[in-house]
């Protein structure tokens, strides 16, 4: 089997599905078991500052990021989750896995303490 696993899957011009619609999906896994990957082009109306106030993070405002620094919605499955694809970090995080390309994804909220000081 091909493994697929840090690739970018780009949807055609053909495809007739309004949700992936000119989507770009980092294939964050690939294995017998199955594919999981992130929408990596498709940003919300909500920035990192507004989520990490909304989610009462009381030292969000002496962190370092813009207003333009949007979340992105990342598929249509487990929108109740959050996934941050982000490169290593110095600390250890509760749920990180190694996709490739030096990236890792973090599904943990611990990773939400350390946006902006890094």
């Amino acid at each position: 089997m091909l493994n697929l696993q840090g690739q970018l899957l780009i949807a055609t011009l053909e495809m007739d599905d309004d949700y992936f619609d000119r989507a770009v999906i980092y294939i964050c896994e690939h294995n017998e078991q199955g594919t999981m990957g992130l929408m990596i082009n498709s940003p919300t109306d909500l920035s990192v500052m507004e989520l990490l106030a909304k989610m009462d993070f009381l030292m969000a405002n002496s962190r370092q990021y813009s207003k333009d620094q949007l979340v992105l919605s990342g598929g249509p499955v487990s929108q109740d989750r959050g996934f941050i694809l982000h490169t290593p970090i110095g600390i250890p995080l509760l749920h990180t896995y190694d996709t490739a390309n030096g990236l890792v994804l973090t599904t943990s909220g611990d990773i939400l303490e350390t946006l902006g000081t890094e």
